[in-house]
């Protein structure tokens, strides 16, 4: 079990309003790890601020 880490860029989109959105994409085999599917897709995302870190946790489904 180790870190795997890698650099990315944050999306920035705006809508027909004006407004803007953010996202960041991860690697395909992190979500696969996490268990992540079309089906199954619901996370639960921590901002720490203290510690400047976001942290996505999969939910897990019965």
């Amino acid at each position: 079990m180790g870190k795997e880490i890698r650099t990315v860029k944050m999306i920035f989109n705006k809508d027909g309003h004006g407004s803007l959105s953010t996202r960041i994409s991860i690697p395909k085999s992190w979500s696969d790890k996490l268990g992540f599917s079309q089906e199954n897709r619901e996370a639960e995302i921590m901002f720490d601020e203290e510690k400047e870190c976001i942290i996505i946790k999969k939910i897990k489904q019965d």
